[in-house]
């Protein structure tokens, strides 16, 4: 017991001497892991004038790349439809090693934008993982489809009460091209009675 605490005390000791020096990001922190929002974030959310032609996905797109700056415990991504359901952080790098970046994702170990793959259970796990071991909020987006994957995954994190952030997009039993493989008819009532 004795040597614990005197590990902590320690710790505590060179934690309140980093505090001491860095007040911005002790504060920063301090907001972070009281899941707070920063003062004044709803003021960077864009603004869209009704009757014009913008997709809800290209919408949520703009909102996750506004609120970027604002929020930098934001982060998540999408199985292999990021360009479709316009979930990155534009100008946030990936979380990848930096020896797989690409033309189009460069990364490294602190990168923003996820790319999980196509493995929206995995995405939707891996999602409530983050947040339940951390104050980050990360989110998730796929095909509102492609959701009956991800089920098993949300609904124990919405029995736990986990602040996991899925974005489902193509959510119109209307969608054509991909035929009826993609037009989801019964996910949103089923989402729906998720406890």
């Amino acid at each position: 017991m004795q040597r614990g605490a005197d590990a902590h005390s320690a710790w505590q000791e060179g934690f309140d001497a980093w505090k001491a020096a860095h007040t911005d990001e002790a504060a920063l922190l301090e907001r972070i892991q009281a899941r707070t929002l920063p003062e004044g974030w709803e003021e960077t959310l864009p603004t869209f004038e009704a009757g014009k032609d913008m997709s809800t996905r290209a919408a949520s797109g703009k909102v996750l790349t506004a609120i970027g700056p604002a929020l930098p415990e934001l982060w998540g991504g999408s199985a292999d439809l990021a360009e479709s359901n316009n979930t990155t952080i534009e100008g946030s790098p990936s979380f990848i090693p930096a020896s797989r970046q690409t033309k189009a994702w460069s990364g490294n170990e602190y990168g923003r934008v996820l790319h999980f793959g196509i493995r929206e259970h995995a995405a939707a796990a891996i999602v409530n993982g983050i947040v339940m071991h951390s104050s980050t909020r990360a989110f998730s987006g796929t095909f509102l489809i492609f959701s009956d994957y991800q089920r098993p995954a949300v609904r124990p994190g919405a029995l736990m009460g986990v602040p996991a952030i899925y974005v489902w997009t193509h959510d119109s039993i209307g969608l054509g091209e991909d035929g009826p493989t993609h037009q989801p008819v019964e996910q949103l009532s089923s989402l729906r009675t998720i406890p």
